[in-house]
């Protein structure tokens, strides 16, 4: 399982978001990210716009502030949810995260 830690700054990626039909990289779609603390990943944070990655294959990308994540609690376990639309096509993306302090 991925984590997420506490009292820091995180970085959230969705890579490779394409149109299946054309194949093609996707660069101008609004894509949201969501947590929270059950399936459907929604509750604590969001809706949060991420920011297409210039010149990438599809990466769209944010950074969690340590004060977003200030709710989050030490081994807790979270879902992270990435709604994508371009023009009226949707995909929606999950990743199950664990809430951690980082060691020395």
């Amino acid at each position: 399982m991925a984590e997420i830690y506490l009292e820091s700054h995180n970085v959230i990626e969705l890579n490779g978001l394409k149109d299946y039909v054309t194949g093609n990289y996707l660069s101008g779609a609004t894509v949201n990210m969501y947590m929270g603390a059950g399936a459907d990943g929604k509750g604590l944070l969001g809706p949060l716009a991420m920011t297409y990655v210039t010149g990438s294959d599809g990466k769209y990308r944010i950074t969690l502030t340590d004060v977003q994540i200030v709710a989050l609690a030490a081994g807790i376990n979270y879902t992270i949810r990435i709604e994508a639309d371009n023009g009226g096509v949707k995909a929606v993306f999950f990743k199950n995260v664990t809430a951690k302090v980082r060691a020395l």
